[in-house]
């Protein structure tokens, strides 16, 4: 067990001057691991770190690891890089269970300062570093089970490579899953989809664990264009696919692992805001791109800004717009074509100002006021796609 954790370890890094080949033995840095846990320390298996009460139960805790980088011997400007610490917690057998996924990091450090050596003429040649956890990830779900033994180690990747240290007294112990108060978490977002339709709804699910009612859950779709090597002449741009907010999801209890749908719209345009709207491919190096460059990214709203979910998604097969494609019907509207005639009825028109034909590439092809008979009879055959000046949209196919 872990009780008042205080634990440091020094990792001696083999730090060389700049300009010189002489081993720098001075130079090192000091990690340690402190927690608030007033009892026992635990983790779990849905990795929160608790204190475990001793009359039964949990509370939320906090792990805290810090480090500090003594420097003194290359002075002050000659700070030698600090690259990344694992504090993985793993069986007795030596298995990854839970770990800091990204790993402790400069740039997602609680705290970063630098600060004078009382033992170094006051030059500021010590780096603090600090991080906080109350959770974990989990990176074998298999082997996070209720039990004791395990061991929380930490490796780091510094100057001389990967060390591996065993902290004393670092066992630790996995209890039954537990979630704080209003705990929602989203995740297994959908990023592949086998083939969409040009104009045609298309489904996205994801897991969701919660113990509240969940509101406000927000995506959205991005072709995006990324930057080229000059900016200027080859500048980011993007174009919204769809946005949409997912309808509020009552939970009851504590509901874990269940699955929620999103639905979007495919555009049936074929371009949008000067961007290919195509299939995507596998670039050999993990992504999926249109022609070679862009690519699908698909961000979840945070309450103040977006964040990335994938720079990834894959669509396929993207097909022709169908003869349903369209929404009007969901608007309760009828639509009618006359193909002797080429006469377009809408059956109701009352909510539009003006009603636009395009053809498959998105180009304006008439413009009409809003009027119930459309006649199209002057156009040649083939397909085309109505909308209004209020966003509704239908397929027509003239003959």
């Amino acid at each position: 067990m872990i009780k008042k954790l205080s634990l440091m370890v020094a990792f001696v890094a083999t730090l060389f001057s700049y300009g010189q080949a002489a081993v720098q033995q001075a130079d090192k840095i000091v990690f340690g691991i402190t927690h608030d846990a007033a009892n026992e320390l635990v983790i779990s298996t849905n990795g929160f770190f608790l204190n475990k009460l001793p009359g039964g139960g949990y509370e939320p805790a906090t792990l805290t690891i810090t480090s500090i980088s003594d420097f003194r011997t290359l002075g002050v400007g000659n700070e030698p890089s600090y690259n990344t610490a694992w504090t993985p917690i793993k069986t007795p057998d030596n298995a990854n269970v839970f770990a800091v996924s990204s790993g402790s990091k400069t740039d997602n450090a609680t705290s970063n300062v630098l600060s004078a050596n009382t033992e170094d003429s006051d030059q500021l040649t010590l780096r603090t570093r600090t991080w906080n956890y109350t959770k974990f990830d989990i990176t074998n779900a298999g082997l996070a089970v209720v039990g004791t033994g395990y061991v929380l180690k930490m490796s780091g990747a510094l100057a001389t490579g990967l060390t591996l240290v065993k902290f004393p007294n670092t066992n630790i112990e996995i209890v039954e899953a537990y979630y704080p108060a209003n705990y929602v978490a989203i995740t297994e977002e959908q990023t592949a989809f086998a083939s969409v339709t040009r104009g045609e709804d298309f489904t996205m699910s994801f897991k969701y664990t919660a113990n509240t009612n969940i509101s406000g859950l927000r995506y959205r779709i991005l072709l995006v264009h990324p930057a080229g090597e000059d900016p200027v002449a080859d500048p980011y741009t993007n174009a919204t696919i769809d946005d949409v907010t997912v309808p509020d999801i009552t939970v009851t209890g504590t509901e874990e692992k269940q699955t929620g749908t999103v639905t979007f719209e495919f555009p049936e345009e074929t371009t949008l805001g000067g961007l290919n709207v195509g299939t995507t491919v596998a670039d050999g190096e993990g992504m999926h791109k249109l022609d070679g460059v862009n690519f699908y990214g698909l961000q979840k709203y945070n309450g103040t800004g977006w964040d990335y979910v994938s720079y990834s998604l894959e669509f396929p097969v993207i097909e022709a717009a169908t003869l349903s494609a369209g929404n009007f019907n969901k608007q309760g509207l009828g639509i009618y074509q006359d193909l002797e005639n080429g006469i377009i009825t809408i059956s109701d028109v009352s909510g539009f100002e003006t009603i636009y034909l395009r053809n498959v590439l998105g180009q304006l092809v008439k413009t009409f006021k809003a009027q119930n008979n459309l006649n199209i009879s002057s156009l040649p055959a083939g397909i085309y796609f109505l909308q209004t000046n209020t966003g509704l949209r239908q397929k027509i196919i003239k003959n």
